[in-house]
């Protein structure tokens, strides 16, 4: 196929928003060729801060005339595969069963000693969220997502030996998350369940301390730390997030207080994800402010589309971002 157009993007929030975020469903190109409706055509794509190149194919599904107000041009589909190719390019998949995956259990923060048997460790580490299915811990050895640990925890009743995968790991914080087997039905007694329930009923009483911390989502490192490290001189409790897969891991693992989030990051975007909490019954009233590059009437529309607390642009303002987290946090 021959090349038939081409588009040129400053940047790759543009791209995003026509192609990913708006399904290619009606992809303008202006030109004075009239072709055929249903013809399938060839763009050639390219993102000028990025130096990026592609072509992709669509298909002519509507066409407008000169006129007074508007510039002639075609109105073409991109095919599917051609739409994956795009989000291959700006490092995004779809990842519908990762992202919608229900919650199997609740969760409880509580900290709780942890030895290492395999691999095995001298120090111990210690738990700072515990459900049924999934732990997450400090780690005094290196873990590697997908590895098999077995760990023993010190519960009140009595030492426990569990099993369970890395799902994922943060080398800065020396932390992991951890997936349990599923319990079994018929077992008579669980000492996990026992202890979550435990603690739950105490922290309903207010007879222990619930921190919650924040969670702050980036895929630009420079930018991830200068909000965590702001964040942390106010005395937050930060973690932090490099892509959309590993945010909404951390959220499932977290349950934070607040979460400040990019919206164009690798695997899947922000604006998906806020979507995904505004229909989760655990993450629902979780704040979300939105720190981003996109355009202003875009981010805006974005932010409301999903759900969004609130929004920033890029260039960020700190004060603007604690003032913003002062207030979501009163409570």
């Amino acid at each position: 196929m021959t090349v038939a157009y081409r588009l040129t993007y400053p940047d790759k929030y543009r791209l995003w928003n026509d192609l990913v975020r708006g399904s290619a469903d009606r992809l303008f190109i202006a030109t004075d060729e009239q072709p055929p409706l249903g013809g399938e055509v060839a763009v050639e794509i390219q993102v000028s801060d990025h130096n990026l190149y592609f072509v992709v194919s669509g298909r002519v599904i509507g066409r407008r005339g000169r006129s007074r107000r508007f510039e002639p041009g075609v109105f073409v589909r991109v095919e599917a595969e051609s739409l994956k190719e795009c989000q291959a390019y700006l490092g995004m998949e779809c990842l519908p069963e990762l992202a919608r995956r229900a919650r199997r259990s609740l969760r409880v923060h509580a900290e709780v000693e942890v030895r290492f048997l395999s691999p095995k460790a001298d120090q111990t580490g210690q738990t700072r969220n515990i459900s049924q299915t999934g732990l997450f811990v400090t780690s005094p050895v290196n873990l590697v997502p997908g590895q098999t640990v077995k760990l023993e925890l010190a519960l009140p009743g009595g030492p426990l030996p569990v099993q369970a995968e890395v799902v994922w790991t943060d080398a800065e914080l020396g932390a992991a998350g951890l997936e349990l087997p599923l319990p079994e039905k018929d077992k008579p007694e669980d000492p996990l369940r026992a202890f979550i329930d435990q603690t739950r009923e105490a922290q309903a009483k207010g007879e222990v301390d619930t921190p919650k911390p924040i969670l702050v989502a980036d895929d630009e490192p420079q930018i991830l730390q200068m909000i965590s490290i702001a964040l942390s001189k106010h005395g937050f409790e930060v973690y932090q997030a490099r892509s959309g897969q590993e945010c909404l891991e951390m959220l499932r693992q977290l349950s934070p207080r607040l979460v400040v989030m990019d919206i164009l990051m690798p695997e899947i975007d922000g604006a998906e994800i806020c979507k995904i909490m505004r229909g989760d019954a655990e993450w629902v009233d979780i704040p979300v402010i939105f720190v981003s590059a996109l355009e202003p009437n875009v981010l805006h529309q974005v932010a409301a589309e999903s759900g969004a607390t609130d929004y920033l642009a890029k260039p960020l303002a700190l004060g603007d971002l604690l003032n913003l987290v002062g207030e979501y946090l009163k409570d």
